[in-house]
């Protein structure tokens, strides 16, 4: 509001779909447990000039969907040429407690098996005590141990200093697998896929639950978020079981866009491939549009009280006159 009075342009992005938490999650009274903090998100949300949101299934539950840019979260990785290893790795915070509890008995049950005996799992984070507990137990391991990221089969990485160290310790274990267990709730299911972004940089496949419309992407393994089998439909352990089955001695070796498609197996062409279906997916690509807007905003600066729009609907993919030209 005083931005505006004073003409000065305000855009707002938003990464989560905040306004639609669930009462049950960690950080809902932090912002919409309360009549007032919901009022003040959405005026910032409507009286912004520009307001951008990372998926289209966000965009339609917020305020003045109709103007609200779709800018989707970028990542490009460096292509890690490591051979895939026996790892199954999860990357986040105490706040997905819930989300983790949807698949839990059943990747316990996994970690269990003897079968799978030489498969280790990576945590990465601030994972939830249920996680990192029940995974030690299950191992065989001693639940103090993998606390303090001496596992063997449980690997604990609370934080490293910057994102970047983060990936790059994550890639010297070559995942085969990373899992994206969420629970089936409006907020995640405005959820941006970060995860593909990054663990398909890294070179895993990622197994994620079937209620991500936006997830339907190379090297996505859906289960179904009820948990069932039913109509088909298979849930998290069976897609699990099957994908760490499907093990190849050389899972690196040249396989076409279709089956790994299907099947799951990423490797060092995957990137590529990645870059090919979603040729404007890269953050070039999505920095060129956040210039444009940036340019346009600078260009047209607000002269009169009050929040006034820029034309969404024009096309942002080509910065104006000006623009950085490499941003």
């Amino acid at each position: 509001s005083v931005a505006n009075d004073i003409g000065l342009p305000v855009w707002s992005d938003w990464g989560d779909d905040i306004l639609n938490l669930h009462p049950s999650h960690p950080t809902y009274f932090a912002y919409v447990d309360k009549a007032a903090m919901r009022l003040n998100i959405e005026r910032a949300i409507i009286m912004s000039k520009v307001a951008s949101v990372a998926t289209d299934t966000m965009r339609e539950e917020w305020p003045l969907s109709d103007q609200v840019i779709v800018l989707p979260d970028e990542c490009r990785m460096k292509a890690w040429p490591n051979e895939r290893k026996k790892v199954i790795s999860w990357r986040g915070m105490a706040t997905h407690t819930e989300d983790v509890e949807t698949v839990l008995p059943q990747l316990l049950n996994v970690a269990a098996d003897p079968l799978f005996a030489d498969w280790r799992f990576l945590l990465m984070g601030d994972p939830p005590s249920k996680l990192w507990n029940g995974l030690a137990i299950a191992c065989g391991e001693n639940p103090d141990l993998v606390f303090e990221s001496k596992g063997k089969r449980v690997m604990l990485c609370k934080y490293l200093p910057t994102v970047n160290e983060l990936y790059a310790w994550w890639g010297t274990f070559a995942p085969y697998i990373h899992i994206v267990p969420l629970a089936d709730t409006k907020f995640n299911k405005g959820k941006s896929p970060n995860a593909w972004l990054e663990a398909t940089g890294i070179g895993a496949a990622v197994i994620a639950p079937d209620f991500l419309s936006e997830w339907d992407l190379p090297g996505v393994l859906k289960y179904s978020a009820g948990q069932l089998d039913f109509n088909g439909k298979e849930n998290f352990e069976s897609v699990l079981r099957r994908a760490m089955a499907s093990w190849m001695k050389h899972p690196e070796q040249p396989t076409d866009e279709k089956e790994f498609q299907e099947r799951g197996h990423i490797h060092n062409a995957v990137m590529l491939s990645r870059e090919r279906v979603y040729p404007d997916w890269t953050t070039e690509g999505v920095n060129r549009k956040r210039w444009a807007i940036l340019n346009k905003l600078m260009g047209k600066p607000v002269m009169e009280a009050g929040p006034t729009r820029i034309n969404v609907l024009e096309d942002f993919t080509t910065p104006v006159p000006g623009a950085a030209a490499n941003p």
